[in-house]
This record gives C-alpha cells, sequence and structure tokens, in this order.
C-alpha cells in the first residue's frame, strides 16, 4: 500500500510589504492618487493584495468614499 502525501505549493513574494497601520499613497494610474491605511495582507487566488482603507481622495481626480476598503496591488502603494 502507498500512502500520498499532500501536494504543496509555495509562492514567493519578493515585492514590497507594508505592515497593518502604515499610512500610504494608492496611485491611480495617471489620475493622481489616494491616502489611505493599510489593514494587512491579502492572499486572492495567487495574488497578494493589501487591505486598505482610503483616507483621502483630495489628490486624485477618481473620487471614492472615505472609508471605502478594498484589496490594493502592492505595486500601486507607497509609503507616506
Amino acid at each position: 500500500m502507498t500512502e500520498e502525501e499532500p501536494a504543496t505549493c509555495f509562492l514567493v513574494y519578493e515585492g514590497p510589504e507594508f505592515p497593518a497601520g502604515a499610512r500610504v499613497r494608492y496611485r491611480v494610474g495617471e489620475w493622481g492618487s489616494w491616502r489611505a491605511t493599510v489593514l494587512g495582507p491579502k492572499w486572492t487566488f495567487d495574488h497578494l493584495r493589501f487591505l486598505i482603507r482610503v483616507e483621502s481622495c483630495a489628490q486624485a481626480e477618481v473620487s471614492v468614499r472615505r472609508g471605502h476598503t478594498f484589496a490594493a496591488h502592492p505595486n500601486r502603494l507607497s509609503l507616506i
């Protein structure tokens, strides 16, 4: 009798890291940026995202309601 081991798959993340509570700027492409607070990391399918809560969208042409929360791609974030 042969025992099968569980399949394992590890993805190595080599991008920027943002700790919970960090204040960041989220780039909205060519339309400016939003100021936000990082709530924590979140895996979505096979990509790491960071949950952020928008604090201000005054520097962007694209507006969003203050307090809106979503999973942001790490390449669009930078520390303030």
